[in-house]
């Protein structure tokens, strides 16, 4: 069983998550931003070389913004995992038992 986390500890993550959260979400919505004026900027019909050019830069910039939103997801999920370890701290050996009791007859 893990140490008992204190109310400083507890706040102090949850504050670096949501502020890692926030800088995520900032560079995601200009990552989107850019990559929309650069797709608008595209007026006039590509030859077939610049085609394959665009598609691969089209491609390139989309994996950069999936990236940016499965880092926010995993920092989400470490956030949820953060509150779910504050909530179950005073649990003993009986609530654990229970609780799992309880889960497995869920259907």
């Amino acid at each position: 069983m893990a140490a008992k986390m204190s109310k400083r500890e507890y706040n102090g993550l949850k504050a670096a998550i949501e502020q890692r959260i926030g800088q995520l979400e900032a560079e995601r919505n200009g990552a989107i931003i850019t990559f929309e004026a650069w797709e608008a900027s595209i007026v006039k019909p590509l030859e077939e070389d610049e085609q394959l050019a665009y598609v691969a830069e089209w491609l390139e910039r989309g994996d950069a913004i999936n990236k940016l939103h499965d880092a926010i997801a995993d920092e989400e999920r470490e956030l949820k995992h953060l509150e779910s370890r504050w909530n179950t701290r005073n649990w003993t050996g009986s609530d654990w038992n229970s609780y799992a009791l309880v889960a497995a007859n869920i259907d």
